[in-house]
């Protein structure tokens, strides 16, 4: 187990310990990738799969059905589990960064999620490279290896942001430049790491002043949800409303840098519709 004391939850010692488990599957890749041993399938041109990827969502996976077996599961790489039968599951990117992880590129995470009515009730990223740990609960507060984070306080003009290029609906590039182009000359700049749920897991802890991104999966942004929120941020899809999940459109950061970054789009996207 990480060497920092938990918040009291029935769930997130034994989230932490399992997730542990399925990064040493990661770093065990890490090493054949190095050696030139790690084969890379193609879900598409942009979207990446390795054994990696599949071993730590079966870690994860398997220990979630054995503990929780009523609450059904979402991940990546293998689906639902069962049918979602009421208003509870869990949601996993088991290997959120792949493209990085397949290149050698050191940032890459774990992301899980407990939805529960439709929103995060608990979520926890674990950066791999830098071995950090974020976490949420509902109602309680967002920490990062122990300690209580907030997202920044800063100005648009002094904030550093995050974004994720459009990599399967290239329809929206010339909006998404538009916007980029506004923040970069806004701001201290823009940063394109490649991991959401890292970056979401940065924008609540203060790093970046927000972050931004269109066409992303419930399990790349639903523990960043959580984490933002409860480090006293905001987020919103690009209209405004709360149907990131559903739409994979997410506007996060502290409220003053979050509503600059929904104007911006708006105008961005002035006469076309945003879903």
């Amino acid at each position: 187990m990480p060497g920092f004391s938990l918040p009291p939850h029935p769930a997130l010692t034994g989230l932490i310990r399992i997730m542990e488990k399925a990064a040493e599957r990661i770093r065990h890749w890490e090493h054949l990738r190095d050696r030139g041993e790690l084969d890379i399938g193609l879900k598409n041109q942009n979207d990446l799969v390795t054994a990696a990827d599949r071993e730590s969502e079966s870690v994860i996976r398997d220990y979630l059905e054995s503990t929780f077996p009523s609450v059904p599961f979402l991940g990546e790489e293998t689906g639902w589990s069962q049918s979602l039968s009421g208003s509870e599951y869990w949601v996993l990117d088991p290997l959120d960064g792949t493209t990085n992880f397949s290149h050698g590129f050191p940032q890459y995470s774990i992301s899980l999620a407990l939805i529960r009515e439709g929103q995060p009730v608990l979520g926890v990223i674990h950066e791999v490279v830098r071995n950090d740990w974020f976490y949420a609960i509902s109602g309680e507060g967002a920490w990062k290896n122990g300690k209580t984070i907030h997202v920044s306080e800063r100005p648009v003009s002094e904030s550093l942001f995050a974004t994720g290029f459009p990599y399967r609906d290239f329809s929206h590039q010339n909006r998404f430049f538009q916007t980029l182009d506004t923040v970069i000359r806004s701001s201290h700049g823009v940063r394109r790491a490649g991991s959401a749920a890292s970056d979401l897991a940065y924008t609540a802890s203060g790093v970046f002043g927000g972050f931004w991104e269109y066409g992303l999966k419930p399990w790349d942004v639903a523990a960043g949800i959580l984490l933002v929120r409860e480090a006293g941020g905001m987020v919103v899809d690009y209209g405004g409303g709360e149907g990131m999940l559903q739409s994979g459109n997410i506007i996060a950061g502290s409220p003053h840098t979050c509503r600059f970054l929904l104007e911006t789009i708006r105008q961005a996207y002035e006469g076309h519709p945003t879903d």
